[in-house]
């Protein structure tokens, strides 16, 4: 039974490796004598990704490979390292080039393209989620900030419109020009002043301008 399973997976795998009973390890260990050897005054290479050990487990010694879908995604491979180059193509923790070209997600047990015993966890490291609580921390702060903006535009037009409303009013009763509330004076009666400080802006707000005081004046003695 276990053969027949065997032989099932084997049939159903549209990528057959080539790889001896040392697996990726002994590959590992072949590839990096070469780099080694290439790169004579590095004592010390980096391990090469496992894009290029999953394409060398499949190649032919003639360079070709095993299946004609092993050879669209070893392009497809070739396709997103030269876009990594570029720039265009940014792999990020187990979303890099080779699952990107297979199309499918890593899944449990062992990581495509790499020796015995990795795992999702130990060679990836933990994915990074984003707590429920972070989530609702940014969605208020989010929330706030459109409702501040709000508040402040709405106040900026109140504002706007009491101005007017009141320098139209003291121009209708016949003050002068020069007995116009000062601009600070308007803005003390601001809605956003009102809002902050309502004792300061009745004091604020009932003095009248020393000249258009005198305005009244010289007008009671004159109709004297």
């Amino acid at each position: 039974e276990k053969s027949q399973k065997g032989k099932e997976k084997v049939a159903n795998n549209v990528h057959p490796h080539r790889l001896s009973r040392g697996g990726y390890d002994l590959l590992m260990e072949t590839m990096m004598a070469e780099k080694r050897s290439r790169d004579s005054g590095d004592r010390t290479p980096s391990p090469p990704p496992r894009y290029e050990g999953w394409k060398r487990a499949r190649q032919k010694p003639d360079g070709s490979y095993t299946s004609t879908a092993t050879k669209v995604v070893a392009d497809k491979i070739d396709s997103l390292v030269e876009e990594t180059e570029k720039g265009s193509f940014v792999p990020m923790g187990r979303d890099d080039i080779l699952t990107a070209a297979l199309g499918t997600a890593e899944h449990g047990g062992q990581v495509r393209g790499v020796g015995r015993g990795a795992t999702i966890t130990n060679y990836f490291g933990r994915a990074l989620r984003s707590s429920p609580y972070t989530d609702v921390t940014e969605q208020l702060s989010q929330l706030e900030t459109k409702i501040r903006a709000e508040f402040e535009e709405k106040m900026a037009v109140e504002r706007q419109m009491m101005q007017k409303t009141m320098l139209d009013t003291l121009k209708s009763a016949g003050f002068s020009q020069n007995a116009s509330p000062t601009k600070q004076q308007v803005d003390n009666c601001s809605p956003i002043d009102i809002a902050g400080n309502f004792d300061s802006m009745k004091a604020s707000c009932s003095v009248a301008p020393a000249n258009m005081k005198e305005d009244l004046d010289n007008d009671t003695d004159s109709m004297a």
